[in-house]
């Protein structure tokens, strides 16, 4: 039997119910905790990657930052999620 393409109701659903706490700022501690920290790290790996860039260092490596800042975020989120029940109290 072959799969068809079929949306996932529960995954849009679980998207819209974020998007509405997040308008109405009801969104737990933690979730805005990661967001927040998320934001900062890839601000800075952008702020590395153009000025390594700009600067012609190593022209070819400049893209480094935002993977590293990827798994720095993922880490970021693994962390704050096991600490989730503290920080939401």
């Amino acid at each position: 039997m072959a799969t068809r393409n079929v949306p996932r109701i529960d995954a849009y659903n679980e998207d819209a119910e974020t998007e509405r706490r997040k308008r109405e700022g009801t969104l737990p501690f933690s979730a805005r905790l990661a967001g927040a920290v998320s934001g900062i790290i890839m601000l800075v790996a952008t702020i590395i990657g153009l000025t390594l860039l700009f600067l012609g260092v190593d022209d070819h490596l400049f893209w480094i930052p935002w993977p590293i800042g990827g798994l720095l975020c993922a880490i970021t989120g693994i962390v704050i999620g096991l600490l989730k029940d503290r920080l939401d109290r």
